[in-house]
């Protein structure tokens, strides 16, 4: 599909909440644009719509989805599919045949309408109470005291071609990498992959917690398995 720049009016209302002006409903019930006009020489906050390399392009999740999109603005863009790219921190929407790109700086958070159950994925800065900056989406995936978050962390792995051999790759490339993180007082934890240090871990927040992972034969590298224990943790918290 080809990128072609956003029209003018899916424009201004992606960028909704950033003028002070009074709104008015256009006939697509989806879009509101400002009634009054912008003023010659006025700053003004728009997407950058540049082309992007496909190659340097990762997803979440590889295949479109349908959902919704929240800007920090307040707007609200619906019936649409989404991708979210994570290596340039870009929500992808999928328009007719050509593919518009919504830069993450300007979303506070988007939901993806997944066949599994609705995947959340917000801005920390803007939803959470985080003490440290955090660049790029993570995933709700459970709430209570203890907040469990996924993150997708990306790592480039350099062309290792051997002209004299003709062997390897010639070209770079981004290999996707699940993390999870534990939220708790505004501290953001990163929960360790390896089972033995998971468990101390969990342990520290809940005695009785390794043997509930023992009885569920919990692997802690699992989505599922992580949401079984947090579920667990803020059972027990509340």
């Amino acid at each position: 599909m080809n990128k072609q720049t956003i029209p003018f009016l899916l424009l201004v209302a992606l960028i909704l909440g950033s003028f002070t002006a009074t709104f008015a409903q256009r006939a697509n019930p989806m879009f509101s644009a400002p009634a009054n006009e912008l003023v010659a020489g006025e700053a003004v906050r728009v997407f950058d719509l540049r082309s992007k390399d496909p190659l340097n392009t990762t997803y979440w999740l590889d295949d479109w989805y349908p959902g919704e999109v929240i800007t920090k603005g307040g707007g609200k863009l619906t019936g649409y599919k989404f991708k979210y790219d994570v290596v340039n921190h870009n929500i992808d929407l999928q328009y007719g045949d050509s593919v518009k790109v919504l830069p993450g700086n300007l979303i506070k958070e988007f939901t993806l309408y997944h066949t599994a159950g609705n995947r959340r994925f917000v801005d920390l800065n803007s939803e959470l109470k985080v003490n440290t900056y955090q660049l790029g989406f993570f995933e709700i995936i459970a709430v209570g005291d203890l907040i469990l978050l996924g993150k997708m962390e990306t790592e480039l792995l350099r062309s290792n071609y051997v002209a004299t051999h003709d062997a390897g790759s010639s070209r770079d490339k981004f290999v996707k990498k699940h993390s999870y993180f534990m939220l708790k007082n505004g501290e953001l934890i990163r929960i360790p992959k390896k089972k033995s240090e998971a468990i101390t871990f969990f342990e520290k927040e809940k005695k009785g917690t390794t043997a509930f992972m023992k009885e569920n034969k919990i692997k802690c590298k699992k989505r599922s398995d992580l949401l079984k224990i947090f579920n667990y943790l803020n059972s027990k918290n509340s």
